[in-house]
C-alpha cells in the first residue's frame, strides 16, 4: 500500500482563554487538519479538526460556540492546551478537495479515536487511504490507513507503515 496522503504537522501554539491563538502568521493556512492536545509534544490527543476555506485561526475559534469548549473546560481545567496544524502533501491525488479533506480529518479521528471528538467516531464511509504523519506530530500515530476487509472498511493507526 503507497502512501495517498502526507500530512506534515508543524506547530505548538499554547491555546488561549475562549480558544484564542498567538498572532502568527502559519496560522492564517486555508486548509488542513489541526489537533489539540495536552503537553508540547507528546502529551494526550484531545481532538482533531479541519479547516478548509477558512484559515486556522480562524476556525479553531469557532468551538467557543460549539460545546468543545465546555467539554474541555470541564475535562481539562488545569491543563494547558496546545494546537498543531498540519498540511496535506498529495502522493496520489490530484487536488484537495473538500470531500478528501473531510475523509482525512474522519481517518484521523476513527482511527485515533481523541476524546473530545464526538461525531465521525464510529464509522468512516471513506475510501482505503494511507496517511504519514510527519513533523511535530505529537501523540498523532506515524502511519494511518483505512482498508476494505471483506466488503467492510477497518481503520488503522501504528507507528509503522502497514505490511502489504
Amino acid at each position: 500500500m503507497d502512501v495517498d496522503i502526507v500530512i506534515h504537522w508543524e506547530g505548538q501554539w499554547l491555546i488561549g482563554d475562549y480558544f484564542s491563538l498567538p498572532d502568527d502568521p502559519r496560522l492564517q493556512a486555508t486548509m488542513g487538519i489541526y489537533s489539540i492536545h495536552t503537553g508540547e509534544s507528546d502529551g494526550e490527543l484531545v481532538y482533531i479538526g479541519q479547516a478548509y476555506d477558512q484559515s486556522f485561526a480562524r476556525r479553531v475559534p469557532q468551538h467557543q460556540n460549539d460545546g468543545l469548549a465546555d467539554w474541555i473546560e470541564e475535562e481539562y481545567a488545569e491543563i494547558q492546551l496546545y494546537l498543531s496544524t498540519g498540511h496535506l502533501g498529495l502522493k496520489t491525488y490530484d487536488r484537495v478537495t473538500p470531500q478528501l479533506v473531510d475523509d482525512i480529518e474522519s481517518l484521523l479521528i476513527g482511527a485515533c479515536r481523541p476524546p473530545g471528538n464526538l461525531s465521525k467516531t464510529k464509522t468512516f464511509s471513506g475510501r482505503e487511504l494511507l496517511i504519514r504523519n510527519k513533523g511535530s506530530r505529537g501523540s498523532v500515530p506515524r502511519y494511518c490507513w483505512a482498508i476494505i476487509e471483506d466488503s467492510e472498511c477497518v481503520l488503522y493507526a501504528d507507528e509503522d507503515p502497514p505490511e502489504v
